[in-house]
């Protein structure tokens, strides 16, 4: 769970043949990623699924990506 902006954002991600993903389920928002640890492509990936979903938002969960990255990595 990422909390950003009052809001709360159970994400999923993982990766497949194609690459890696996130999926925002509460949000019905999917997309691709970059590496976790690359915050500008991540960030731009996220705001283009969405254009609801708000810049800071997708900042957040991109660096959330990139703490995950660190912590797992």
């Amino acid at each position: 769970i990422v909390s950003a902006e009052g809001y709360s954002f159970h994400i999923l991600f993982g990766s497949q043949i194609g690459g890696m993903f996130l999926c925002i389920p509460g949000w019905h928002m999917g997309c691709e990623l970059s590496h976790l640890n690359d915050i500008f492509w991540n960030r731009e990936s996220i705001s283009r699924s969405d254009e609801s979903f708000g810049y800071e938002n997708a900042t957040a969960i991109a660096y959330a990506l990139k703490e995950l990255n660190e912590l797992v990595g």
